[in-house]
């Protein structure tokens, strides 16, 4: 599986930064999150790149013709606070674009039906508290938490259980910002 080798799920990272094609670099030092300014391109040399058919086919061996997607892992998407719903749908819909097994997405119940109606391939889960996420993540190969998560009580207790399980993660917008505002409180 190719969700539990971390050189390819930093491949998987930079696939779907390039695809939402982020206008920006950001650094994360110490928990904090920076924007870095741009006349900093010109004196930084450059550190990554992008990724390109030819390195996909040599990081990502092909897939057997009598493979499904419960052969390539699970990702699940946590995300989606009211009113925020399109973030997690954009990210769900970018792992299961890019080649990863089963996507679930683990959402307010308002946008369940949306989900459902825009993404039928992914499985889209309606969770009203943090504890209701426990038993997705426990089925989970790697989690991508944050997109459209907001700032709440009920994005608070879906947080402490990403954070507290043994998962790949992958943590992004809301996510982050959680973090920068939870170093007083835990410790990573």
């Amino acid at each position: 599986h190719w969700f539990t080798d971390p050189t390819l799920a930093r491949a998987m990272i930079l696939i779907v930064n390039t695809w939402l094609g982020y206008p920006y670099m950001m650094i994360i030092a110490s928990g904090m999150l920076q924007a870095v300014p741009d006349e900093l391109y010109e004196r930084v040399p450059v550190s990554a790149f992008r990724t390109d058919q030819d390195d996909l086919q040599e990081l990502l061996p092909a897939r057997q013709r009598s493979a499904h997607k419960g052969c390539f892992g699970h990702l699940l998407v946590v995300g989606g606070g009211l009113g925020l719903g399109g973030a997690a749908l954009m990210a769900a819909q970018s792992a299961a674009r890019s080649g990863s097994g089963l996507v679930s997405l683990a959402t307010r119940h308002e946008h369940v039906a949306a989900a459902l109606t825009r993404l039928p391939e992914v499985m889209a889960l309606g969770v009203g508290s943090g504890q209701e996420v426990v038993p997705l993540l426990e089925k989970a190969s790697v989690v991508v938490a944050g997109p459209g998560l907001g700032n709440s009580a009920w994005a608070d207790q879906l947080m402490q259980q990403v954070l507290s399980s043994d998962k790949f993660q992958v943590l992004d917008a809301d996510a982050l910002n959680y973090l920068t505002s939870a170093t007083d409180r835990y410790s990573y």
